[in-house]
């Protein structure tokens, strides 16, 4: 959502779905599980809204010309620990990484760069995800993380729309990503 002509703002709303399966059903189960569960589950599933982020953006220089354009752009943002940390199986805590919410309220800066020339644009991202207030899940908190990606893309077809100044772009489009840190 475009606030102002060089800040946007985005909120995500993740619905997420996640499943594990192990031939060692105990480590389905979180850290303070008592193992005392008789016919555990060999996969647990769980499905749900997950932790809400609002992002803002700002452009420190963008400039478009003709031929070029090129973007730098810092972020900000915060994800609050709205998913759920109540799932169990057989009365036990589930492991972590099922719950659809870490339990901490988290802090993210980051810059991103685009360089455009004629059918070409490449830009570049990096997220750094910092830990912040909550008591996460079950004696077990995430720690600091950074994402970042880089992408190449090429406009194949430039179509005009009948509203002056507008272009509708077709583009093939390739990155690579990591997260993790």
């Amino acid at each position: 959502y475009g606030v102002a002509p060089d800040l946007s703002a985005t909120l995500l709303v993740p619905f997420a779905q996640k499943s594990e399966s192990s031939s060692d059903p105990s480590t389905l189960f979180g850290p303070t599980a008592d193992g005392t569960a008789s016919n555990p589950p060999t996969s647990l599933s769980n499905t749900g809204l997950s932790d809400i982020s609002l992002l803002a953006r700002y452009n420190l220089i963008a400039e478009h010309t003709m031929g070029n354009t090129h973007i730098l752009s810092a972020t900000a943002g915060i994800k609050f620990a709205t998913g759920s940390t109540a799932f169990s199986a057989m009365g036990q805590p589930a492991d972590p990484d099922l719950e659809l919410s870490t339990g901490t309220t988290d802090f993210m800066l980051g810059l991103g760069y685009l360089q455009g020339f004629e059918n070409w644009s490449i830009g570049a991202n990096a997220l750094a995800g910092v830990r912040g207030i909550g008591p996460g899940y079950d004696g077990h908190k995430y720690g600091n993380n950074l994402n970042y990606d880089v992408t190449a893309r090429y406009r194949i077809y430039q179509a005009e729309v009948n509203r002056p100044g507008t272009i509708m772009p077709s583009s093939l489009s390739s990155s690579l990503s990591s997260l993790g840190l």
